[in-house]
């Protein structure tokens, strides 16, 4: 590569102060186990032609070669609040999904002028984008899936007021095969229909988790939760915990991804509706005796084009839209008698902030899930 593109150079000093090859280091020593690394950092501000030198360069390396993989290493938008993010974030990744490589480096630098507050960047690695999505069309790609989006504030203790965005994005060519897509992108059609009800026995185990873990939330303690549980609460589903207070609706919050063990979610959204909601002030000790707590564990999730397709009582929705969401679980349907589209309308409205007719608009997508549904005696 040094003898094929003029200015480059073998500068280890220059990765000290530079964390992105120490962050994908352990995820390809998962992945790969055994491989080799040519790490390239890119430097301020290069000059278009540079890149596509390099990107030429990279490609005539790797062609006829089935043991090389590129990657671009970067973040998504930086310290906008949570709204500004998701949309900016996602018009990159519409780019990226568009296969426009040259259009990014110049989408970053439009959006620092916009004006949007708290936004320092849209991409910090545009250019390494760039670069890689550019060679990889060299090699015969000519697609981009976009696998998952997130920022900082989708985990439970994040931040919505300064947030950094992420995605994971596969690129490849249209005859291979492409890696399963989360919901947010690549819009799941399996039914959702439970992996298999809890016993009672689990559901009281998951009950006693979510107390615990709120109560050594109270204390400022660490919360484990047990080891030895059940199979099936070891299984990856997502799940909701809702808190009531005399009746009245105290926190809520739930993961609809299934990243982690069943018991760890329940253990991290009961903290999450505890502390975190943003509609309540975080929960105080002397609350806890009054807390009742509801935990409903979730099905994946089934896109749907027509709301005659929503079961009431047995179906909850999520609704997306331009990097705005909201969800109703299934018993909401039942306690406030809602219509099909009422159920809908008050969703777009309510809980995504978007105006009641937009799941007829295009660009919004509409999904259903079931839920297994119980609460402490």
């Amino acid at each position: 590569l040094i003898s094929r593109v003029e200015g480059l150079r073998y500068l280890p000093e220059a990765h000290q102060a530079e964390h992105s090859l120490e962050v994908q280091l352990p995820f390809l020593q998962r992945a790969l186990d055994q491989f080799r690394i040519v790490p390239i950092l890119l430097g301020p501000q290069p000059a278009m032609e540079e890149l596509e030198a390099l990107a030429r360069a990279i490609a005539e390396a790797a062609a006829g070669r089935e043991d090389v993989l590129l990657v671009a290493s970067t973040d998504l938008s930086h310290y906008p609040g949570y709204e500004d993010a998701c949309r900016v974030d996602l018009e990159t990744l519409d780019l990226i999904a568009a296969y426009q490589p040259e259009k990014l480096v110049a989408y970053e630098q439009r959006c620092r002028r916009q004006g949007v507050p708290g936004l320092q960047c849209a991409m910090c690695g545009a250019e390494a984008v760039m670069v890689v999505m550019t060679a990889s069309r060299m090699l015969g790609a000519d697609q981009a899936s976009i696998l998952r989006y997130a920022n900082s504030g989708d985990v439970p203790a994040g931040d919505h007021d300064r947030v950094v965005g992420y995605g994971a994005v596969a690129l490849c060519d249209r005859d291979a095969p492409v890696p399963a897509a989360a919901p947010e992108a690549g819009r799941e059609t399996g039914e959702a229909e439970p992996n298999g009800e809890l016993d009672e026995a689990e559901q009281q185990l998951l009950l006693g988790v979510a107390r615990a873990s709120i109560a050594a939330g109270l204390k400022g303690e660490p919360f484990q939760p047990p080891e030895d549980v059940p199979a099936r609460l070891t299984e990856r589903r997502g799940a909701f915990v809702t808190l009531h207070k005399h009746g009245q609706l105290r926190g809520c919050i739930g993961q609809f991804q299934p990243d982690a063990e069943l018991v760890r979610t329940v253990a991290q959204m009961a903290q999450a509706s505890a502390f975190h909601d943003g509609r309540f002030p975080p929960l105080k000790s002397e609350e806890l005796p009054d807390i009742e707590i509801e935990i409903s564990v979730l099905s994946p999730l089934r896109e749907i084009s027509s709301i005659d397709q929503i079961e009431l009582g047995k179906h909850g929705i999520w609704i997306t839209r331009e990097g705005r969401s909201g969800c109703y679980l299934p018993q909401v349907a039942d306690q406030t008698g809602w219509s099909r589209r009422e159920f809908v309308e008050n969703c777009c409205q309510s809980k995504a902030h978007l105006p009641p007719d937009a799941y007829l608009e295009a660009g919004t997508h509409l999904y259903v899930f079931t839920a297994q549904v119980f609460q402490e005696p």
